[in-house]
Formats: C-alpha cells, structure tokens, sequence
C-alpha cells in the first residue's frame, strides 16, 4: 500500500514566471498516474489467482471450494485496494492542483500589486515632472516678468513728471515685496537715486574735485523733488524698520527686509526718519540732511561712516548702536548732536568733527578707542556719567563753551592734550582709572575737578588756568606718579588738594619756578616725606 502512495503522489520541479522554481505535477501523471498502482494490483491479483487455480487442480470439491473463496476475497481486496488507491491518488492530484493555483494566484496578485507599484511610481515621477517643467515655465515667465517691470520702473525714474517718479518707487516697492531675491537691487536703485544732485543744480554749485563747493549759487531743491525724495527715504526706512527689542526673537514684520548694505554717500536727504532701523555696512559719507535726522534705537551691525556729513537740523541717535567701525571725521553739525545713551563696541572717530550748537554725549558708552582729536565744540558739550572703557582722545580739541565730565568713567587712558577749554569745565566726580593728561591744555574760566578720583597717572604738565580752580576732596591714589607744573592766575581763587601749595620763586627743587607779575607757577607734587631721625 505504501507504495502505491508513494507512486501516486510523483511530481516533478517546474519553473514559474520570472525564474521562480515551483514542484508542480506533470500533466501525464495527473491523467494517467491512476493506471500504475491499479495495472499492479491487477497483475498481483491475477498471478494470486492464477497460483490457487493451478494448487486447486487437482483437490478435491472442498479445496477447490475454499481456494474460489480465497480467489473472490483476493479480488474484492485488490478492487478496494484499486479504488482507496486511486482515491488517495486524486486526493493528492487535487491538494497539489489546489496548492499550485493557490500559489499562482499568490504570484499574480504579488506581480499585479508590483506592476500598480510601478505604474504608481512612473506616474508621480511624470507628475512631477510635469509640474516641474510647469513650475520652471511659470518662474521663467514670472522672472521675465519681474525684469520687464523692474526695467519699466527704473526708466520711469528719469521721467521729468513727480508723479510718474513716484509711482515709479511704489513699483519698486512692490516688487521688492513679491520677489525676495531682487529686494538688494530695488534698495540700491532708491539709494542710487537718493544720491542723484538736484535736477536743476547749476554746475557751478556742485562739488568741486577737492571735495569743497565750487563757488556759484546754492543748489535749489524744487518741492515735487523734495516730495519724491520723502517717498524714497520713507520706503527705505520701512523696510529697514525692525522695532523688536535688541536681541529679540519675537516675529519680524513682513516690511522688513532684513539686514542690507547702504550706500548714502554724497545724498541729499531731508528730514530722514530712521527710527528703530537696523543697518549693516552703512556709507552717510559726505551726505547733507537737511531738517532733522532721525536715528533713535537705530542698530548699525556693521561699519557706519559719516565722516564729512552735514547736519543742518538736529542729529539725534538717542539709543544708538554702533558695532562696527564708526567714523564722523569731519561731520558738521549746525543743528546740535544728541548721542544719549548711545552705545559705540567699535572704534568710534570724531577727529575734526564741528558740533555748532550743541553736543549731548550723556551715558554714551565707548567699548573701544573714541577719538575726539582736533574736534570743535562750539556749544555746551555734555559727557555727564559717559563711559570710555578704552583710551580717549581729546587732543587739541577746543571746547567753546561749557563743558560737562561729570561723573564720567575713564577706564582708559584720557589725553587731553593741548585742548582749550573756552568756557567753565566740570569734572566733578570723574574717574580716571588709568592716564590723565592735561599738559599744556588752557582752563580759561572755572576748572572743577572736585570728588574726582585719579587712580593712574596724572599729567597737567604746563596747564593754564586761568579762572577758578578746585580740587576739593579730590583723591589721587599713586600720589608719586602725579605731575602739575601749571600757571595759576593771582586774581582767582584756587582750592588745592591738601600738601599742595604755590611755590614762590625761592622754592625748592621739583617745584615748577618761574615768577610772572600775572601769573604765578604752581607745582603740585605731594610734599616730600619727612627725614628718617632714627
């Protein structure tokens, strides 16, 4: 029995679609597999038969009998045997068959789900595509588009009608607005055009080679140009507004551009608002603000240059922040300068500066060098509670009026050599933590230096005053390294630190000696310590 299983159940390996192996039935044992086991047990049967046949010959009745009986058992036996094993034959044919269509379903659902894959995949790949090729086809006609109406605009700017230039500058405005990446260009054509002279200036009145006015008229500004150029200067500083707080993280205007270079050299600009503006690299070089200048809480990240600006109006940078190189060589202000609070972490430079009404430098602070040298203050200059961490320089600087130190900080060194001061200078209160020289500077009227502490060198080598002088609770902590040979004048009233006094021609040595019938040499070294009589 268990063979004729065994050779019912053949099978052979077949290979099924894209070089999978399947075991799958051959097609003749399916049909014909039956015919084995049945062709055997029909040849055992008969030879069984065949052999009781022949024994039974010769016997008797009752053999012959019982070998019949055998005969029909073996027969009946066979058939069963036939039929159980053709039925396990078919059985298995069937599982086979099953289990073959089972896994062919398998495969052609697995390939049709990896061909829907594939035809899914080719499809966003195509849409893709398409959109791509439609979005750089759009971009290219938007571009186009940018281009054509920023060339229309800038055309429009040279139009001899106020009103086309400024419809020209809205143009740009929205523009810049719409296309971040041409916002630098848009700025540059405003500051360009800031920077354009007067369109009915006379030769005769612009700039000469050597940077002075050429003799001739004044330049005459017409009220539409001025309108254009408000236009200008407001939309400049719009989108250089930023009014977060200084190293804010809050959300940022959607007019504001972000951090860009400016180039204002040589510009005309009148009454300039640019409040709560942040700058990088900014160039005022030579730049003329007629009415007032408005710069409070500004932020200029990178160098800000104003060397030989002219302020008709009031220059305010009240709150300021300078941290890069910052350069007002030469600057003019005939309005007054109002820098309070103002802070400069780079080089700051007033060298040559004129500040004709006024200047207010009050709680500024100087990280690094400021440099005042040969600058003229022609008003009251104010430096109350001011805060220099480098050195400062006030070297033949002339002070025309009334000149306020009070409680300033030096904790650089401090030159004011050779500097006039024209009008009452008050140093009440002032520190010097390194250097402080005054030699051959001019006190003309009242000189105050009273609580003011001197914990470096002191220098007043040659200094004249030639007002009142106090050093009342002055405090000089390296009293050996302090230096006054200066000329008092006999008709005011000089309060000197304690141990110091006017050495009369006949003093002795390391006194400043020389007698004037005006004024009177003073030497101001702590007295010398008394001999040791031990």
């Amino acid at each position: 029995m268990v063979v004729l299983v065994s050779i019912g159940d053949g099978h052979r390996m077949g290979t099924g679609d894209e070089g999978r192996v399947e075991k799958k039935p051959s097609r003749w044992l399916r049909r014909w597999g039956w015919t084995i086991p049945v062709g055997l047990a029909l040849v055992i049967g008969a030879l069984l038969m065949i052999n009781l046949l022949w024994t039974a010959a010769g016997a008797d009745r009752t053999r012959r009998m019982d070998a019949a009986q055998k005969t029909f058992t073996i027969v009946v036996g066979l058939g069963g045997a036939v039929t159980l094993a053709v039925l396990i034959h078919r059985q298995v044919i069937a599982s086979a068959e099953h289990k073959r269509q089972l896994e062919d379903q398998t495969h052609r659902i697995a390939d049709a789900e990896k061909r829907f894959e594939q035809a899914e995949r080719v499809a966003a790949e195509n849409l893709k595509h398409a959109r791509d090729t439609a979005a750089a086809t759009q971009k290219d006609a938007i571009e186009k588009r940018a281009q054509e109406l920023f060339v229309k605009a800038v055309d429009q700017l040279g139009s001899d009608k106020a009103a086309v230039r400024v419809g020209a500058l809205h143009a740009l405005d929205d523009l810049g607005q719409e296309h971040p990446k041409r916002r630098r260009a848009v700025m540059d054509v405003w500051c360009a055009y800031l920077r354009m002279p007067a369109p009915s200036a006379p030769e005769a009145s612009r700039p000469s080679e050597e940077g002075k006015p050429a003799p001739g008229p004044a330049v005459v500004w017409p009220t539409e140009e001025l309108q254009v150029r408000a236009t200008a200067q407001r939309l400049i500083a719009d989108h250089l507004r930023d009014k977060r707080k200084a190293d804010s993280e809050g959300p940022v205007s959607e007019r504001f551009w972000g951090l860009m270079d400016i180039d204002l050299s040589g510009a005309h600009l009148h009454d300039i608002d640019l409040r709560h503006c942040r700058f990088n690299d900014t160039l005022f070089s030579g730049a003329e603000f007629a009415g007032d200048a408005e710069f409070t809480a500004a932020e200029f990240t990178g160098k800000a240059w104003f060397d030989k600006a002219e302020f008709v109006g009031v220059a305010r940078f009240l709150g300021t922040r300078f941290a890069g190189f910052t350069r007002f060589t030469g600057a003019q202000f005939a309005g007054g300068a109002v820098f309070v609070g103002a802070k400069f972490t780079g080089y700051a430079e007033f060298a040559e500066a004129e500040f004709a009404v006024g200047a207010e430098f009050n709680r500024a602070e100087f990280t690094k060098t400021a440099a005042f040298v040969e600058a003229k203050f022609i008003g009251d200059a104010a430096f109350i509670r001011a805060r220099f961490v480098r050195g400062v320089w006030f070297e033949k600087v002339r002070f025309a009026k009334v000149v306020w130190f009070g409680e300033t900080v030096f904790t650089g060194a401090a030159e004011f050599d050779k500097a006039t001061f024209a009008g009452a200078a008050w140093f009440g209160g002032a520190e010097f933590s390194e250097a402080a020289v005054f030699d051959k500077a001019t006190f003309a009227e009242n000189a105050v230096f009273d609580k003011a502490r001197f914990a470096g060198r002191v220098e007043f080598d040659r200094t004249e005053f030639a007002g009142n002088t106090w050093f009342i609770r002055t405090e000089f902590a390296r009293p050996g390294r302090v230096r006054l040979a200066a000329r008092l004048h006999l008709m005011f009233a000089h309060e000197l630190p304690e141990g110091w006094r006017a050495a009369p021609p006949d003093g002795k040595p390391g006194r400043f000696l020389e007698w004037d019938p005006v004024f009177l040499a003073a030497a101001a070294v702590m007295p010398a310590p008394e001999p040791d009589n031990a």
